[in-house]
């Protein structure tokens, strides 16, 4: 799909627009297996974050960005399947941690070659160095973003405050 021009300039849709492709194309090579984006994008989590130590119930719903009742109910049915299984966290009793069962440790491994594939395909002829610094900018921007969750700039503060003053002008 080419983007307008407008649109490929733009950094921010850019990242966003690359991400949703990757996405779909991923989906399509997940539906014909019976796995919904949901559970791959869990098991996937699950897989890179903490491997066998397992990772909370709490940390995986802010990890993803779902609330905790949402990812309470992906887990029962994944815990259902036999995928994964929750244990009570050894030092907080309130708290379960997720890990994978072994049954689907062997599925996730083809799973992220199947992944390996679709990105090295999309990846084209970039070179060894050019994907080096793609992947070195997006984790800076990562860390830049990480730093931002939490507070704000005094430039973003007087740009949102022009937005909302024309924002009531309109209403």
């Amino acid at each position: 799909m080419q983007l307008p021009k407008s649109l490929s300039s733009n950094l921010g849709l850019l990242i966003t627009s690359v991400a949703t492709r990757y996405r779909v194309t991923f989906d399509r090579e997940m539906q014909p297996l019976g796995l919904t984006r949901s559970q791959w994008w869990v098991l996937a989590h699950i897989y890179y974050f903490n491997g066998d130590q397992g990772v909370s119930q709490a940390k995986l719903a802010e990890i993803l960005d779902v609330d905790k009742a949402g990812i309470a109910r992906l887990v029962a049915r994944l815990e259902k399947k036999g995928w994964i299984e929750r244990k009570p966290h050894r030092s907080d009793g309130r708290a379960m941690v997720i890990s994978l069962t072994p049954r689907i440790h062997k599925l996730m491994a083809d799973i992220t070659a199947l992944g390996d594939v679709l990105i090295k395909q999309s990846l084209g002829r970039l070179s060894r160095s050019k994907v080096k610094e793609i992947q070195s900018g997006l984790l800076e921007i990562g860390a830049n973003l990480d730093g931002m969750i939490d507070t704000t700039s005094a430039e973003t503060i007087r740009v949102r405050k022009r937005i909302q003053k024309d924002l009531k002008g309109l209403i």
